[in-house]
């Protein structure tokens, strides 16, 4: 993609962007020139098994992106490493405000669930 002069590289994502025949493209495209500018870390070998529909399915997705799968595959596991981390971190904070006292108890939770969904509802 060529950059006019004075312009950054994301200031050009829309001509791009509109040349794309497909319209579901258009995230896609942005995340590519998005993901493109990430710096890359040295890979360590690693190898699974996955069956014939995942590996097709990784396979459009890296086509889609301008990728490969094996770059798709490793985004995939950053994000959910990044993801469980996330979560691990949100039930020892939960797990906290339980143990001084800051919780509610299990019944008294889902009575205010059951009244916000009546309430959302009427």
């Amino acid at each position: 993609m060529a950059v006019t002069e004075g312009a950054s590289w994301h200031d050009n994502i829309g001509a791009q962007v509109l040349d794309t025949a497909a319209p579901g493209m258009l995230v896609l495209q942005c995340i590519s020139l998005v993901i493109h500018k990430e710096e890359t870390m040295p890979l360590e070998p690693f190898s699974i098994r996955a069956d014939a529909a995942t590996m097709e399915a990784l396979g459009r997705i890296a086509t889609a992106l301008d990728r490969s799968r094996n770059w798709v595959i490793n985004a995939a596991l950053k994000s959910y490493v990044e993801d469980h981390a996330w979560l691990t971190d949100q039930v020892a904070a939960s797990r906290e405000e339980i143990a001084s006292g800051q919780g509610i108890p299990h019944a008294q939770a889902m009575a205010l669930l059951r009244q916000h969904i009546a309430d959302r509802s009427a």
